[in-house]
């Protein structure tokens, strides 16, 4: 809680209070007997709202039973703070005993202070320019150098401090908020892991579907040797006859085209697919998407008019959505078969490989889904 004097001039709870309000922790208030002999007495009904703090007991100044004796250090800080206010011009000790009006004041501004310091309390609010300075000023850094651990500041200062607090506090507030709801999310994802673990890997991967087709498309961009033997298993179980291979080839080395052709031709063999035709393909960006498109014009050319997609788990939503938007707008079916060839949806979050699979994959979806796709053709 801020500890806040105020003087004399400064004592305006009609704009005070409102302002403290705004200090995040709340603030304690309280004026000088000073302040209150001044005004009155501490018994005016203005002072029901502050505490009233004793002064520094100033001979010819402070009434019996209103000050506090002070200590040698304290009378020192008088001192060095009244030769500070005053420019130097405050009399001596010893010299004080006619006073000008503007001196008395000079002592009473200097007991209020004094008194401030005294209690250890934080912020001093005045609006005596004169004597405490304007923000920044030189008089300004005079005083407070003599109390570093106090803030001087007038009432408008004050205002625009508790203004800034109640940002602050606003802004405290909305990070609480956020860390809340961080912590709930982090705890809910927590323990509802076996739920969504399972879910964000399924929406990746196509619903298996058999039906009797005309065509197996072996996808050719993993090149694993699971999905030839799937794929086999299927042509021998009388699912499709043919068994399509394409094979990315590129123009700039007929010598790596060679090797990946033979490289799917040895896979294909192990496996044991019956005449399997390898189909090379040059496709551009995006190069799912152009495969597809060439697999369109043969299955046209050839009359051909249904086929099951077998490919890698993580990949298999995103190549069913490919082949289904490609080929069913010229009356080709699509069958999607799904193989797992390492991780799988319940333990995909175990390896960082799986991690890594599930993330690539489900960003590549999206990228299809919602712009690759969306593009005219």
């Amino acid at each position: 809680m801020l500890k806040i004097t105020l003087d004399t001039n400064t004592f305006r709870m009609d704009r005070v209070s409102p302002a403290i309000l705004k200090i995040r922790g709340g603030a304690d208030v309280v004026v000088t007997t000073t302040t209150a002999r001044e005004i009155g007495s501490v018994y005016d009904p203005s002072l029901s709202q502050v505490q009233v703090k004793p002064e520094l007991f100033v001979l010819d100044e402070s009434r019996l039973a209103t000050g506090v004796l002070v200590s040698a250090p304290d009378a020192t800080l008088f001192e060095r703070v009244i030769d500070a206010i005053s420019n130097g011009s405050f009399p001596k000790p010893g010299r004080r005993a006619t006073l000008t009006p503007g001196e008395q004041d000079q002592r009473r501004d200097a007991m209020i202070f004094c008194t401030h310091v005294r209690e250890g309390r934080d912020i001093f609010v005045t609006d005596d320019v004169k004597a405490f300075g304007e923000e920044g000023s030189p008089q300004r850094q005079r005083v407070s150098a003599l109390a570093p651990q106090t803030k001087i500041m007038t009432l408008t200062e004050f205002e625009r401090f508790c203004g800034a607090q109640r940002r602050l506090r606003g802004l405290s507030a909305w990070k609480h908020r956020l860390a809340f709801a961080i912590i709930a999310t982090l705890i809910l994802i927590s323990v509802t892991r076996n739920f969504w673990i399972v879910k964000i890997a399924q929406g990746l991967v196509c619903p298996e579907r058999l039906i009797q087709s005309d065509l197996i498309v072996v996808e050719p961009f993993d090149r694993d040797y699971l999905l030839f033997e799937r794929a086999a298993t299927l042509q021998r179980a009388g699912f499709a006859a043919r068994v399509l291979i394409p094979v990315q080839v590129s123009h700039q080395s007929e010598q790596w085209n060679k090797a990946a052709i033979r490289v799917s031709e040895v896979m294909a063999g192990m496996a044991q697919v019956h005449a399997g035709e390898i189909m090379p393909i040059r496709a551009l960006e995006p190069i799912s998407l152009n495969t597809v498109h060439e697999i369109r014009a043969l299955m046209t050319r050839e009359h051909l008019s249904s086929a099951i997609v077998v490919t890698s788990g993580f990949r298999s939503e995103r190549s069913s959505l490919i082949y289904k938007a490609v080929l069913a707008p010229v009356g080709i079916s699509v069958s999607c078969v799904p193989v797992f060839t390492g991780s799988s949806p319940q333990n995909w979050s175990h390896t960082w490989h799986g991690i890594q699979e599930v993330t690539e994959q489900f960003v590549k979806l999206q990228y299809y889904r919602f712009y690759v796709l969306l593009k005219p053709v």
